[in-house]
């Protein structure tokens, strides 16, 4: 299965190519913002993150390193 095309973003790590969606949720009671954020790899497979506050390209950075070294 791969990402649909409307809303997906592409960002390069050393030299490859990624794709990411970022689906952006607020909850109305505690007044929590932030997103949950779904990453491609060349190799087809994924990661998913929620992350809370604001989502930078340089947190998307890390959590693709970070995903890298674990493997």
């Amino acid at each position: 299965m791969t990402m649909p095309k409307k809303g997906t973003r592409r960002i390069v790590v050393d030299d490859t190519v990624y794709k990411y969606m970022i689906k952006p949720y607020s909850s109305p009671v505690s007044n929590i913002r932030g997103g949950s954020l779904t990453i491609e790899k060349p190799d087809g497979k994924y990661i998913s993150v929620n992350i809370e506050g604001a989502i930078k390209p340089s947190m998307i950075e890390k959590i693709i390193k970070a995903d890298l070294k674990g493997t």
